[in-house]
């Protein structure tokens, strides 16, 4: 009943917490437990203590639910958007092979960026992509992620890239609770909008923007660095590199 509704991850969630600390009271030993989780993180799954659930083993598969959000179920989650500055005019002044290699270089750097903090890149569209993180402190991965990306992004300016002049991009960081779908084109959230937002209205070229509730849940170390800027009635964050 538990794997025909999709539920199964859940389940053995639940057993654990009740065969670690009880339930109403009163202990309770789940028989073979050892052996449940054994076939379980066999099947390339590990549990994370921090959410209570199980997340797939990012060493075996990576997909774009981490295995375990649900098409239609709510969950929080943090976004990364980014978007090349001018790219209209680099197509117009750049030729079509020049174009294709910058993209793939562009959204390979995100791509792995994003991936080693766990997220993942939910799109991409030639200008630009979208990742988003939902395991462990997901505001702090997305703005450390973001902050990489831009650092990386300098020195592939400065020793790989093929382009006289300095590509330059724009990087915004926000989260929400967001109502998920397997087909990740169909998703309308308020989230994803006013992420969209932030990168285009608040956002610099080479700059990072991140909301407030973003910015709340980072070290005050990393804070000190970005500063506040007022758009529309709402306080935002950025950080952009700076040299003496």
């Amino acid at each position: 009943d538990m794997i025909a509704h999709q539920h199964f991850l859940a389940f053995i969630a639940v057993l654990i917490e009740i065969n670690r600390s009880g339930f109403v009271g009163r202990r309770y030993r789940i028989p073979r437990m050892k052996d449940i989780l054994f076939e379980v993180m066999e099947a390339g799954y590990s549990y994370d203590r921090e959410l209570g659930t199980f997340v797939e083993n990012a060493g075996q598969q990576r997909t774009q639910n981490w295995g375990v959000l649900l098409d239609g179920g709510t969950y929080r989650l943090a976004f990364v958007v980014l978007d090349i500055v001018e790219n209209s005019e680099l197509v117009r002044t750049h030729d079509e092979r020049t174009m294709r290699r910058l993209y793939r270089d562009i959204r390979g750097l995100m791509q792995r960026t994003v991936e080693k903090r766990e997220g993942r890149l939910w799109l991409w569209e030639g200008d630009g992509g979208l990742a988003a993180f939902h395991i462990g402190d997901i505001n702090v991965a997305a703005v450390h992620t973001a902050m990489e990306m831009l650092h990386e992004l300098f020195l592939y300016n400065l020793l790989w890239s093929s382009f006289d002049e300095f590509l330059q991009v724009r990087i915004a960081v926000h989260s929400g609770q967001l109502e998920y779908r397997e087909n990740l084109q169909s998703i309308d959230s308020p989230v994803l909008d006013k992420a969209q937002y932030i990168e285009a209205q608040v956002a610099r070229p080479d700059s990072i923007a991140i909301s407030r509730n973003v910015y709340n849940d980072v070290d005050s170390r990393v804070g000190s660095w970005f500063s506040e800027h007022t758009v529309g009635g709402e306080s935002y964050y950025r950080y952009a590199l700076e040299f003496a």
